[in-house]
């Protein structure tokens, strides 16, 4: 993904404040898998190629048919009572095939990737 269409997200959120001469919060990448049977795997970092990796790895140890994806956050540290995540657009779909289990993925044309 191009750096500008991150920051372009978190600055018209309010994300941070990236208008003033703060530095932006560091653009971040929550990824989440659902296996359709009560299972799940979450988790955040701030490397999209990591998180696409943490993504399939999870996948490939789920049901056929599971799915999950890889979308922008910025950690808002002026939420109350605690800090928390401002959320973006999602910019990374994958999935097993219901009938193979072969790892399919698909990305946002929005995210500048692909």
């Amino acid at each position: 993904m191009n750096g500008d269409a991150g920051f372009a997200w978190a600055e018209a959120s309010g994300g941070g404040g990236c208008r003033t001469p703060r530095p932006c919060p560091p653009l971040l990448y929550v990824y989440e898998a659902d296996g359709g049977d009560g299972h799940g795997v979450c988790g955040v970092t701030d490397v999209f190629a990591v998180a696409e990796r943490r993504l399939a790895v999870a996948l490939l140890d789920m049901p056929y048919g599971a799915a999950g994806g890889v979308r922008l956050a910025v950690l808002d540290m002026n939420a109350l009572p605690f800090p928390s995540y401002r959320y973006g657009p999602v910019v990374a779909r994958a999935w097993r095939d219901a009938r193979t289990g072969a790892l399919r993925r698909t990305d946002d044309a929005m995210s500048g990737r692909g």
